[in-house]
Formats: C-alpha cells, structure tokens, sequence
C-alpha cells in the first residue's frame, strides 16, 4: 500500500488494491465455510464441525479486515486504538481455532501491552513537537 502510494498513485487507488487483496485473501476461506455447509446439510459432516468451520471463518474475515483498518489508520494515536481492537479480533481467531494459551498471551499482549507502549512512546514526541519538552516549556528554562 505504501508503496502504491509513494509511486504517485492515488489514495482511491490504493484502497482498491487493497480491498482486492483482502477479497483475494477472504475469498477462499469463505468458499471453504459455504463448502462445509453445504456438505453438512448433506450429512456428509456433522453440524458441529460445519458451525466451527463458519465461526473460524468470520473469525479470519474480521482478523483481515481490521488488520486492513489499522495500515489505513494514518494518525499514530488512532492507529494505536485500532491495533488494540485488530489483537482483539487475533484473540477471537485463536480462540476459534482452540488455542487458549495462544488467545490468553494475544489479549495481554496484542491487545493491552503494546497499543499503550505505543501511546506512551507517541506522549513525548508530541510534547517536544509543541514545545513543552524539558529544555524550554512553558516554566520558562
């Protein structure tokens, strides 16, 4: 994306590109929940398995959605929030896919540690950017 970008191509373009990558990444784990379902109404698998197989799925879409919002998300204060919400959305697909130590580590991690690491470490940076770093803020100096 960035690089569509930095080639002079348009914002409107760039998002095209990358709606079509996630349609090309989703599609097939869609068609493979569709499949199963199909599959299941037929008796070829059980109705457990088919519901599972639909949950990963919306577990992945949303997983690639989110991880689309946050390389849209411009502003390092907001890209902060939606990082939080995308290692939601990775707890929910770990949960998913039966991996709970996984899914436990993802919501400490992902979704709490380092979205804040991330606005405290935005904190300073803004302070010095307007002038009220330790040097020369507004006690004088």
């Amino acid at each position: 994306m960035a690089l569509v970008l930095e080639d002079g191509w348009g914002l409107t373009a760039g998002l095209d590109i990358l709606i079509v990558a996630l349609l090309a990444l989703s599609a097939p784990v869609l068609e493979a929940a569709t499949a199963r379902v199909v599959a299941q109404r037929t008796g070829l698998v059980d109705e457990e398995f088919a519901v599972m197989t639909a949950i990963i799925a919306v577990a992945l879409t949303l997983v690639a959605a989110m991880g689309a919002a946050v390389v849209g998300t411009h502003a390092p204060e907001r890209q902060a929030a939606t990082l939080s919400v995308y290692g939601l959305a990775l707890t929910a697909l770990f949960g998913a896919v039966q991996a709970p130590d996984v899914a436990l580590s993802q919501l400490g991690v992902g979704a709490a540690v380092v979205p804040l690491m991330v606005m405290l470490g935005i904190r300073p940076i803004r302070r010095d950017q307007r002038g009220e770093g330790r040097d020369g803020g507004k006690d004088g100096g």
